[in-house]
């Protein structure tokens, strides 16, 4: 009798156990749902071929974001701000008042697929490389960006982003902080209730 219940009791506890564990991984799962891990980088500009194919890297640049692939994947949200264009030819170059110190870039389409590898979600389209090749370039940015998946802001056709990741809402992107002041409202980001709002003004004046 005591044998049947020591066992009874043994059965028992281990039921205990067990749901406690799954609470534990019910709570942990909850926790994560309602928090977003965010990683930011800077300008990202993985080659021009403009005026030629000279400035490219080799292998499409498919190794210039490997070593820090596992960092950029390890967040809910990742973004960058794109320097440049996505474009495979045409477009009209900016002109500069002094060509000695003129940069235009102007990377090949495929090479989004170098942002995707690397875990981007968003991209900001708020600089003043974005009109390096006119309207075809900026168009063209947001189609490549568009056809790969990667969210984008900072353009007029779409000033700000709110998308939802896991049933979260996060913002993105703000834009890169300026050269020079700009009044509290033209940058700003709002947090209320799991939801996100982020403002990021088209481009500065003369990156048209």
């Amino acid at each position: 009798m005591l044998r049947i219940s020591a066992a009874l009791l043994l059965l028992i506890f281990s039921h205990v156990l067990h749901a406690q564990k799954q609470d534990s991984v019910a709570l942990t799962q909850a926790i994560k749902k309602d928090t977003v891990t965010i990683i930011g980088v800077g300008d990202i500009m993985m080659g021009s071929n403009h005026p030629d194919n000279a400035g490219l890297p080799p292998n499409d640049g498919q190794l210039l974001l490997k070593e820090v692939e596992d960092v950029l994947k390890n967040a809910d949200v990742t973004m960058g701000n794109l320097e440049g264009v996505l474009l495979d030819s045409g477009g009209m170059p900016k002109t500069c008042r002094d060509p000695k110190v003129c940069y235009v870039f102007r990377s090949p389409e495929r090479y989004v697929q170098n942002l995707v590898n690397a875990g981007f979600d968003v991209m900001s389209l708020a600089n003043n490389h974005a009109g390096d090749f006119g309207e075809a370039g900026r168009k063209n940015s947001i189609k490549t960006l568009d056809s790969a998946g990667i969210q984008h802001a900072g353009q007029l056709p779409k000033k700000s982003i709110v998308f939802e990741m896991d049933g979260i809402k996060p913002a993105g992107p703000c834009r890169q902080p300026p050269r020079r002041p700009v009044p509290a409202s033209a940058h700003r980001c709002a947090h209320r209730h799991r939801r996100a709002t982020c403002v990021a003004p088209g481009p500065p004046p003369g990156s048209r």
